[in-house]
């Protein structure tokens, strides 16, 4: 059975399971990890911003933040349909300007850009291949350049539970 809670701050969680009437957690090659659930008469109101995480026993299969939530009220009851994304979503709000250099690799741009977000592991962050020519990123969300990076490389990037980032080759099989 999976375990669904939430928090505000990621050191308190409140176990929201025995409310929740669907959950489906996707993960897609060239989208972000996410989780869908509804809940019904939760004790306290669930807003974008709040993060989530989803467990099967001891193990966290999920952690993410939410992204948005659609509330629905019939007669008494009172849904809300939560979609959650991996916290690798958080990097959608950083606009950056950077300049890399021929020869930067491809794992140091994508340290580089996890370094806009606090606690991020970076341990599982392949180099892959470097640049042939200088590369100028001028106002672009952080997200949409790792994705870039990852795409143009045949790499995946993923945030794992634990904040612990990985770019690795996409295996064929």
């Amino acid at each position: 059975m999976m375990t669904i809670e939430i928090s505000t701050n990621r050191v308190s969680w409140t176990d929201i399971s025995y409310r929740v009437t669907r959950a489906t957690h996707k993960i897609a090659s060239r989208e972000l990890e996410t989780l869908e659930f509804t809940v019904t008469n939760p004790s306290s109101a669930i807003s974008v911003g709040m993060y989530v995480r989803a467990r099967r026993g001891t193990a966290t299969v999920f952690e993410g933040v939410v992204y948005e939530v659609r509330r629905r009220k019939v007669a008494n009851v009172v849904e809300y349909g939560v979609r959650a994304y991996s916290e690798l979503a958080l990097y959608d709000r950083h606009v950056v300007f950077r300049l890399y250099d021929t020869g930067t690799s491809a794992g140091a741009i994508i340290r580089d850009l996890a370094s806009l977000e606090t606690d991020v592991d970076t341990d599982n962050v392949d180099d892959g291949p470097s640049l042939t020519m200088p590369w100028s990123i001028e106002n672009v969300p952080a997200l949409a350049v790792m994705l870039d990076v990852a795409r143009g490389t045949n790499h995946y990037t993923r945030m794992k539970p634990g904040r612990i980032l990985y770019f690795k080759p996409k295996a064929v099989g």
